[in-house]
């Protein structure tokens, strides 16, 4: 410390200081766990599409993170190193399915990673895709979505997808594109829920 910055030091006081910016750097967990939501802030209004995250929902009005990664962006590779990783971590088991938002790449990455696994598109994505193409009646078309996506009966399906053409033929051209298999209950080859 003397030749190189000029200050001399016992060994106890450069202990103590190594000690105490260590204490610096390492703050107690539960404090740095707080400090996440800020610093993912940050990082998305920085570098925006820079972190990849999973989500399960528990009972359909929830939310919770299941996976989380920073990439340098979503991509291709991206998506696929993250789908490696989660297999890595949870495997593939039975019954299960990849719900997401029809991001190209994760069609791209899920599909590859997981080929035995059924895919499906994000509703809640789904809808906000019809809301912002298709500007009719967005209230009736919002009640209707969400009664075809969720119905157990053809019968009901088929009702309301007759209502969805009267009010627009181009949405259900859109949704018959996408392939109801994707997003209906009553179409699904697995239990959605």
């Amino acid at each position: 410390m003397l030749a190189e910055y000029g200050v001399r030091l016992t060994y106890m006081q450069a202990w103590r200081a190594k000690e105490a910016a260590r204490e610096l750097v390492r703050i107690d967990p539960i404090q740095s766990y707080a400090k996440l939501p800020s610093y993912f802030h940050i990082l998305e209004a920085t570098y925006p599409d820079s972190h990849i995250r999973l989500h399960k929902s528990e009972d359909d009005r929830s939310i919770l993170p299941l996976a989380y990664t920073i990439v340098d962006s979503e991509n291709d590779a991206s998506w696929r190193w993250f789908f490696e990783q989660f297999r890595d971590t949870f495997g593939q088991r039975l019954e299960m399915c990849i719900v997401f938002d029809r991001h190209a790449s994760i069609i791209k990455a899920a599909s590859r990673v997981y080929d035995e696994v059924p895919h499906f598109a994000c509703m809640w994505h789904l809808l906000q895709n019809i809301m912002k193409n298709f500007r009719k009646r967005q209230q009736r078309v919002t009640e209707l979505f969400y009664s075809m996506e969720k119905t157990y009966t053809m019968t009901k399906f088929n009702q309301c997808m007759t209502i969805v053409e009267k009010i627009d033929k181009w949405i259900k051209d859109y949704l018959l594109n996408i392939g109801y298999n994707k997003w209906s209950r009553v179409h699904a080859e697995v239990n959605r829920g």
